[in-house]
């Protein structure tokens, strides 16, 4: 899902893709050390750079010991030692590429190739895919091709699950599952995901409706929430009526999304129940991230990082970004991606 108000970068001007056969071997480029300096530490010195000079980093996931990252700029798939050390490339000349996810040995991403259509975030021709490479370095392996613009992306022991926006009037909007190793893509439900997660269990995604505010109106509410077991496909509406719900995060009991609209922060039972407003920020909130007590957003208009516990009290400020758009959570950092950057900050 794209809002109108963002600027959709276009894939025309990228390289052509290189076939998978094609893609290089890790090679180290530009690297922060661990204990990066205050100076080095941009928009405080509560932040540590991991990585700098990246041309557009946006995506962000984590594996044990290592953050990875999507460059859209550089149509790149990047990673870096949680701990700080070498830049290493894992793969090169990605046109568009979207969103991020990872398991124990393997890094998967969604892409949207130009190959000439137009630049709006739908296109007459069904020209994304889904790929994967191993976290250690190794082939870029194209798990789904010719598919209708997927972005958002999540994997779970039983596949890969992407949504596809779809084409020109949404057509072919769906979420999809494809396995880790590709093959058939199967069709969980017909709509337009706008952010995805899995557990032992289950999937679950938004809906994420109209998204277009006409005059300075709210958004329609015509977003959504919803699960399916992962064994048999029976989706379930979880929560309608979301005013343009997109990235997703979630924890044992709660699916956390944002109300870009209103910049409420709300809780999703995932047993099913009404949604609980945990925080309200500015219009803008967007990307997410949760631990077991706090919820951490990054705000796309005001470009701030903030957190709030869960069980409620005083919201912190803990960034003003130049660009951030990637946030991620374990159980000791928060990361971040911002402008040229890489960032991680202990909680």
């Amino acid at each position: 899902m794209r809002c109108l108000i963002l600027v959709v970068l276009c894939g025309c001007d990228h390289a052509p893709p290189v076939a998978p056969t094609e893609s290089p071997k890790p090679r180290p480029v530009v690297a922060a050390p661990a204990d990066a300096t205050p100076t080095d530490a941009a928009p405080s010195d509560r932040w540590v750079v991991l990585a700098k000079d990246q041309k557009g980093p946006t995506s962000i996931a984590l594996a044990a010991t290592d953050v990875v990252w999507l460059d859209e700029t550089g149509g790149q798939v990047m990673k870096v030692p949680k701990a700080g050390g070498t830049v290493v490339e894992l793969a090169h000349h990605q046109e568009t590429p979207l969103d991020i996810a990872v398991d124990a040995d393997t890094v998967y991403w969604t892409t949207r190739t130009g190959n000439g259509d137009s630049d709006s975030i739908t296109a007459p021709h069904p020209t994304g895919g889904v790929w994967s490479v191993p976290l250690a370095g190794g082939k870029v392996t194209a798990l789904a091709k010719a598919r209708a613009f997927p972005d958002a992306i999540a994997v779970g022991a039983s596949g890969v699950y992407f949504g596809e926006q779809g084409l020109t009037d949404h057509k072919g909007a769906q979420l999809s599952r494809v396995g880790k190793t590709g093959g058939s893509v199967a069709k969980i439900r017909e709509g337009n995901p706008g952010g995805i997660a899995v557990d032992g269990t289950d999937v679950y995604w938004s809906i994420g409706g109209g998204c277009e505010s006409v005059n300075g109106a709210k958004m329609p509410d015509d977003g959504s929430m919803w699960t399916s077991p992962v064994a048999k496909p029976a989706p379930k509406e979880l929560a309608p009526k979301l005013r343009c719900p997109e990235r997703i995060a979630t924890d044992a009991d709660s699916i956390y999304v944002a109300d870009n609209d209103t910049g409420a922060i709300l809780a999703i039972p995932k047993a099913g129940g009404a949604p609980v407003v945990v925080v309200t920020d500015d219009p803008g909130t967007r990307w997410l991230a949760v631990d077991a007590t706090t919820v951490y957003w990054i705000n796309q208009r005001t470009r701030k990082v903030k957190r709030h516990p869960k069980s409620g009290g005083s919201t912190e400020l803990l960034a003003e970004g130049t660009d951030p758009s990637g946030i991620a959570v374990d159980d000791r950092y928060l990361y971040i991606t911002d402008g040229e950057l890489v960032e991680r900050m202990d909680k």
